[in-house]
């Protein structure tokens, strides 16, 4: 509520606001003094997929005032063709990347063969995800998993880490799983890739456009047969330089740049 109070209070205040979480675009644009421009961070469909009533309604709220933006900055190209195709949004939207951590440590040992970080929501496919890590675990595989809720995966969980204990985590992981049908950004699997660990993921548009490259940045895959497979490989040393290189794309200066752009081409 307090945060509200001052979300007003700005749109009253400057000539421009940018929101940067979609969760609080609670202005309506129409009526407000400022022009508003929203970070859209999530796809559409998954927007709506909350679990609460609240949720829900602030996910409808929050796709009611979207599409009366003239202008909107994406988080993918992905989430841009998004918003086209299912809403009447019929604006500027610009694509910024997010910027990711880089790597604030260094571990010699890779001692994890599969690590998943994140939630079991129904679009990070949790069938998937714990067939895969129980298959994996069946035939002799060390797999960690990571989030600050509680999970109930086959394998080692790990909840309540800091930022320095989950960049260690990422840094001793051979392979990470990305399960996800739909994003519309991923930031675990990059921040993976900045450790030199290799992603794991589906063969959809959102991987190729953030993940770079598949066979040399990431591995798709399409059942967990296919996960043991290739974590049964070593990962060479060209192809976690790969990784890292790919994750380089995204830095918050030019997250930061890009931002200052969009924000100073609408003050002037």
């Amino acid at each position: 509520m307090q945060y509200r109070r001052k979300l007003y209070q700005a749109a009253r205040q400057y000539d421009v606001l940018f929101i940067s979480s979609q969760d609080f675009l609670w202005i309506d644009p129409e009526v407000a003094n400022s022009t508003i421009i929203p970070y859209v961070h999530d796809i559409f469909p998954a927007t709506t997929l909350f679990s609460s009533k609240l949720e829900l309604n602030r996910a409808r709220k929050y796709l009611t005032n979207v599409v009366k933006c003239s202008e909107i900055v994406c988080a993918s190209e992905e989430t841009k063709r998004d918003v086209y195709h299912r809403t009447p949004f019929d604006g500027e939207a610009t694509v910024i990347y997010q910027g990711v951590e880089q790597p604030c440590v260094q571990v010699s040992n890779r001692s994890i063969d599969l690590l998943y970080v994140g939630s079991v929501i129904e679009r990070k496919d949790p069938t998937f995800l714990r067939e895969s890590i129980a298959l994996a675990a069946k035939s002799g595989f060390n797999c960690v998993a990571v989030n600050f809720k509680e999970i109930d995966l086959p394998c080692k969980v790990l909840s309540g880490v800091s930022g320095r204990q989950l960049a260690e985590v990422y840094a001793s992981s051979n392979y990470y799983l990305h399960p996800s049908k739909a994003e519309g950004f991923g930031r675990s699997p990059v921040e993976a890739q900045t450790h030199g660990t290799i992603p794991l993921g589906r063969d959809i548009s959102i991987n190729h456009e953030i993940l770079g490259e598949e066979g040399k940045d990431w591995h798709s895959v399409s059942t967990p047969n296919d996960v043991v497979n290739i974590i049964e490989r070593e990962v060479p040393r060209w192809q976690r330089r790969a990784a890292t290189e790919n994750a380089e794309r995204f830095s918050w200066n030019k997250t930061v740049e890009g931002l200052s752009a969009v924000l100073s081409g609408n003050s002037l």
